[in-house]
């Protein structure tokens, strides 16, 4: 099926109307207008391209593969790593299992960041999301937010890892205050949704 590209008179048999579509080549054919008016038009048909959408989509998954490798070889194995160990020692407190697998996940978004977003759940706004924030922090937050800024300030004296330490930066409040929210993909986020501490949280 083709596409008009342009607008054209029907009421002239002779009118030259561009389609677009994804062969080439010259056509003519006859074809009914609005209206009941028959005319015989002549259709250049020219190459198909892709939405814009779509490209724009695509140099998006680009863009965060770049930006993933890069920051997994600056900055992101270590600072994944130093979320499995604190997951390992609250593992090993038998207490500290949920805070132990808070931080599993979690490093796999410290590994990989960049395409993904962070957005907070309705529970995220709940006494038990508050309570184990707090607990959190004393144990295990505040290390992998100094973890974060470190990361952020050495990737910032680079200048060409500016806005690796950027995104490093936007992670600080993820470490500290992890129950409630939830990492998704990018293209999972609403429009309306708005930035919000390093991930983004939906308007209500």
């Amino acid at each position: 099926m083709f596409r008009v590209r342009r607008a054209c008179s029907t009421a002239a048999p002779a009118t030259v109307v561009a389609v677009e579509g994804a062969g080439g080549g010259v056509d003519a054919g006859t074809m009914t207008a609005t209206g009941g008016v028959a005319g015989t038009l002549h259709c250049r048909v020219v190459p198909g391209r892709r939405p814009a959408g779509l490209r724009i989509a695509a140099y998006h998954r680009v863009m965060a593969l770049l930006g993933n490798l890069l920051w997994l070889v600056l900055a992101g194995w270590w600072v994944a790593l130093a979320y499995v160990v604190a997951g390992v020692v609250n593992f090993v407190t038998i207490i500290g299992i949920p805070f132990g697998i808070q931080a599993f996940k979690l490093a796999g978004y410290a590994l990989w960041p960049f395409g993904r977003v962070v957005v907070t759940t309705q529970a995220g706004y709940g006494p038990l999301a508050v309570i184990g924030n707090v607990i959190w922090i004393i144990l295990t937050g505040w290390e992998l937010a100094l973890a974060h800024l470190v990361a952020g300030l050495l990737l910032c004296l680079t200048i060409v890892g500016i806005p690796l330490g950027i995104a490093s930066f936007r992670m600080v409040w993820l470490a500290l205050v992890p129950f409630g929210k939830q990492v998704v993909p990018a293209s999972a986020v609403p429009r309306d949704a708005a930035v919000f501490h390093g991930g983004v949280q939906p308007r209500g």
